[in-house]
């Protein structure tokens, strides 16, 4: 509540930024009386800071464009409010504006306009952006492929964090793609991943601990992460770890437990064969709302 009360007073001497953050402060119900929510106040506002030039409320306002939160459902005007806010710099701007583009939502599919859009965000050093970037040299979409640029905007996002920028980027040293093959550099960043709950990851790890890749062959460990992996949905790890029930490779022969995985595993591909063909339709996640902008 204290909050609100110095947005208030700051937005009445027309500074954008509180303004903006009146807007989310009606929006999420934060210090409003009783967590009150009004989304055409937060629209409201966002419209009074957008008259001073605010790239952040006019994210927002956006995503309210594209969600119907204070207005209609507008996805050529969410489009329009991406496309000013993105000449203004803004990169999560950018980022939802490439999503629109690669998916033809609000505007004509151009994988070329998503790609230069991505690399715009990417070049303000976000990491989703520049995971989507490398993705796009990686599989020559809206630009020619190229393997070298793919593993070096991999490694950028993969410093920033992105696990599965670090996932990729461990399959670039163990391909050799882009750069020189090194199975212990492929483990390195396998497991950075792994460690932050990546299911591939995880997989590719108990890949190499199984198969003695880049580090020394360990059978248990492999099934740590073949589990770690299924346990999270990967049909790939699901059905390795049933081959080690029935085996006996790692922990100890289990015939019905082998047999449940590959149940396991036939329920999960549906699920990853359903994912795919939304992806295939274009049905990427846009970011979520900027948050309060000082």
């Amino acid at each position: 509540k204290k909050a609100i009360h110095w947005y208030r007073r700051a937005a009445a001497q027309q500074h954008c930024g509180a303004q903006c953050n009146m807007g989310n402060c009606w929006r999420d119900g934060e210090g409003t009386e009783g967590g009150k929510v009004d989304l055409k106040l937060a629209v409201e506002w966002y419209r009074k800071s957008i008259a001073q030039g605010n790239s952040f409320a006019m994210f927002n306002l956006a995503i309210c464009y594209e969600t119907g939160e204070g207005v209609p459902v507008d996805f050529a005007n969410a489009t329009c409010c991406y496309k000013q806010a993105a000449r203004q710099g803004n990169a999560d701007a950018q980022f939802n504006l490439a999503i629109c583009f690669e998916t033809g939502d609000g505007v004509e599919k151009d994988c070329t306009k998503a790609f230069e859009y991505y690399r715009a965000a990417a070049e303000s050093q976000d990491s989703r952006a520049m995971y989507n970037l490398a993705h796009c040299y990686d599989s020559g979409k809206g630009v020619s492929r190229d393997p070298v640029e793919a593993a070096t905007w991999y490694q950028r996002s993969a410093k920033l964090g992105h696990s599965g920028a670090q996932c990729n980027l461990g399959n670039c040293f163990r391909n050799g793609e882009g750069l020189s093959q090194d199975f212990e550099k492929a483990v390195y960043w396998y497991s950075k991943a792994a460690k932050q709950g990546n299911s591939d990851a995880q997989c590719n790890l108990a890949h190499c601990y199984y198969g003695g890749m880049g580090v020394l062959q360990d059978h248990k460990q492999a099934v740590e992460w073949y589990r770690k992996s299924a346990k999270r949905g990967h049909s790939g790890a699901q059905g390795v770890l049933g081959d080690c029930y029935r085996g006996g490779k790692g922990v100890r022969r289990d015939f019905k437990q082998a047999a449940a995985l590959v149940s396991q595993k036939l329920e999960s591909r549906k699920s990853e064969l359903f994912v795919e063909i939304e992806n295939t339709l274009g049905s990427l996640e846009l970011l979520k709302p900027f948050e309060h902008f000082l």
